[in-house]
């Protein structure tokens, strides 16, 4: 621990008694984040693996790519801004996008 003074001015030896979530519920939640990351890579790696696949297909794109980039960073944009907006469905359909 240590050995700085507590600058609250408090010497407490036991953590603070207060009600909140269980370990199960934070068990959960974390499972839910860590599965919907999983999901997330495991598309990205989908998407990159055909596109190593179908090299030509980058080839016609050529310059394309740039607006796929800037196509991309506007659904981030999008999602960010609506996120308290928006239903669990849409949101889930956004991030899968």
């Amino acid at each position: 621990m240590s050995q700085m003074p507590n600058p609250f001015g408090m010497n407490r030896s036991q953590p603070l008694d207060y009600a909140g979530p269980t370990d199960q519920a934070m068990a959960r939640f974390f499972n839910a984040v860590y599965a919907w990351m999983c999901v997330g890579l495991a598309i990205t790696a989908s998407v990159a693996y055909l596109t190593a696949q179908h090299i030509d297909v980058l080839r016609q794109l050529g310059n394309g790519i740039f607006v796929l980039f800037i196509v991309e960073i506007g659904l981030v944009m999008v999602i960010a801004r609506a996120v308290n907006r928006i239903n669990a469905s849409m949101a889930t359909l956004l991030f899968i996008a």
